[in-house]
């Protein structure tokens, strides 16, 4: 996917979808209607929920954590949920941590999603692109209409042989890799 900005960009926000965390005995993980803000933050280990969209769309509880943050340290929870990325990329379970309703987004994403692929930031000629691939290594596309999602459950830094065009594409969809991943 890549987002053309008209100037330069002070920061990456990007529309994403959440959902339940994936349970293929229930079929749930679906992305809940609607676009939410995500600003795509390096300095974040963790990717943070706003904990108000958290309760709304009742993402399950998992833990409280200590957090810290550049002014001070508390304790936060820590939710389940699916992301749904603008690529058709599916993480169907991650841990997001919840923070202040008062966040300018309604997700933070953390280095936990980034570094699941390739993330790109370029300024030229007064004007910013921001692209995000995964899985890390295949050509960059426009980010497309969201009708199929891929389900990316393999690591990013894979190890073995190449996966060739005719093989099943590793992300899991059960497409061949020219199918699905390799476009």
């Amino acid at each position: 996917m890549i987002f053309p900005y008209p100037g330069v960009a002070r920061e990456i926000m990007t529309p994403i979808q959440i959902g339940l965390p994936y349970d293929p005995k229930l079929k749930s993980g679906q992305p809940e209607p609607g676009d939410f803000a995500a600003l795509w933050d390096t300095g974040a280990t963790k990717s943070n929920i706003k904990h108000g969209l958290a309760k709304r769309f009742n993402l399950p509880f998992i833990r409280e954590i200590p957090v810290r943050s550049v002014s001070e340290s508390f304790i936060s929870n820590v939710y389940a949920a699916s992301i749904f990325l603008p690529n058709q990329v599916v993480i169907p379970e991650i841990e997001l941590v919840g923070c202040d309703d008062s966040l300018d987004c309604d997700i933070l994403v953390g280095m936990d999603i980034i570094t699941l692929g390739d993330f790109l930031i370029s300024t030229t000629n007064g004007k910013t692109i921001f692209s995000f691939q995964t899985p890390s290594g295949g050509p960059l596309t426009l980010a497309p209409a969201r009708a199929n999602f891929a389900v990316h459950s393999t690591p990013a830094h894979k190890t073995g042989p190449k996966t060739g065009r005719n093989d099943r594409c590793p992300c899991g969809s059960d497409k061949k890799f020219k199918q699905c991943c390799g476009k």
